[in-house]
């Protein structure tokens, strides 16, 4: 559901973009009316909101959650500093095990909030193609409308963020209908096993409107089929048994809270 900030009332430029946001994305605009977010949860039985308010991006659409104390927006988090030590020549784990590079295509299946993708878009360059397919529509929503708005300090992560094909839509259903061999890597990073990233309050507002089913065989098995190159699996330490998955652990860096895994296809 959409609704404004407590000030009443809303600006012209606040009640225009909500009107956008009900026509493009299908959802209700429900009137704030001065109400706390305890009452307007109570009385709608909304499940989140995405509040338009009046202040500078990033925080001029916000996701608010039950329950949850601080207000989700779109960031760009690590990728301003993974694009800028690549350009730097410094080498990105996940770029180095995929062996990705100018001109690649590939397939992101857990979009979330675009970092990954951003890295994979500024590696693949612009005669690449990242596709992004992300199962939650507010998180679809902060991602599609926050990389258009961001205050970018970098032009090169702006049109990163800007060349990413993002879909909405659950992995599962996407894949099959996609062109067996239509991209050199597929990436999955699912909601970590029993938690998420140790610190992240990103990751933990996230999961709670996220699709979060578990990472199956069947499900890699069909990713490869996609892949011409490989499956790529991000995780945590403690999180997958990659056996189970058909993937072969990639060794982690020391001190991460995060290692992969991969299964070479074609």
């Amino acid at each position: 559901m959409l609704t404004t900030s407590l000030r009443e009332p809303p600006s012209p430029e606040v009640r225009e973009r909500l009107s956008r946001l009900a026509d493009t994305y299908g959802l209700p605009v429900v009137p704030r009316r001065g109400r706390p977010w305890s009452r307007l949860f109570a009385e709608t039985g909304a499940g989140w909101f995405l509040a338009v308010t009046e202040s500078p991006p990033p925080r001029d659409l916000l996701l608010v959650l039950p329950d949850v104390p601080y207000p989700l927006f779109f960031h760009p988090g690590m990728a301003l500093r993974r694009i800028k030590a690549i350009r730097e020549g410094k080498s990105d784990l996940m770029v180095q095990v995929s062996s990705a590079g100018p001109g690649d295509v590939v397939f992101d299946a857990t979009l979330g909030l675009g970092g990954d993708a951003a890295v994979w878009s500024f590696v693949v360059g612009e005669r690449g193609e990242v596709m992004g397919v992300e199962g939650s529509l507010p998180v679809y929503i902060l991602f599609r409308e926050g990389r258009t708005s961001y205050p970018f300090p970098d032009e090169d992560v702006r049109r990163a963020y800007l060349r990413i094909d993002a879909r909405l839509g659950d992995f599962r259903d996407v894949i099959p209908g996609l062109p067996p061999g239509s991209a050199d890597v597929v990436f999955f990073d699912p909601m970590f096993p029993g938690g998420s990233v140790p610190g992240s309050s990103t990751m933990a507002a996230i999961r709670r409107v996220a699709l979060d089913p578990p990472l199956r065989r069947e499900d890699v098995d069909a990713a490869c089929r996609l892949a011409r190159h490989l499956v790529l699996v991000k995780t945590s330490v403690r999180g997958t048994n990659f056996s189970a998955l058909g993937l072969v652990p990639v060794p982690r860096r020391q001190g991460a809270s995060f290692t992969y895994g991969l299964r070479e296809c074609g």
